[in-house]
């Protein structure tokens, strides 16, 4: 359960029954009763380049034909070729009323 207010970071896990009371960090896994942080994913020097890719933005045919299973390899073809494999999709913003599109990026 994710208490009202909370912010996920971008690419953490949630384990299951975990109640989440406060924000969680970008990557990281938390788990518990309170929820805590039990590990990182990444090492802090790839996490900054993850969230800097900002590999989101980009189209999901292109993200498929990188190697996922380890971003230290992919993200130099990411910062290569970000900008040819940008795709434009709305931003959504989900609370406990309901959920709305908020605005598109134009790239």
């Amino acid at each position: 359960m994710i208490m009202e207010g909370v912010t996920v970071g971008t690419g953490a896990i949630i384990a299951t029954r975990a109640l989440v009371m406060h924000d969680v960090p970008p990557y990281a896994v938390v788990a518990g009763f309170p929820a805590k942080v039990v590990k990182f994913r990444h090492p802090p020097e790839v996490v900054s380049q993850l969230l800097s890719s900002h590999w989101w933005e980009c189209h999901v045919d292109f993200l498929l034909s990188l190697r996922l299973d380890d971003p230290r390899i992919s993200l130099p073809m990411i910062a290569d070729s970000r900008d040819a494999h940008l795709a434009t999709y709305r931003q959504m913003e989900v609370t406990r009323k309901g959920c709305r599109l908020v605005a598109a990026n134009n790239h």
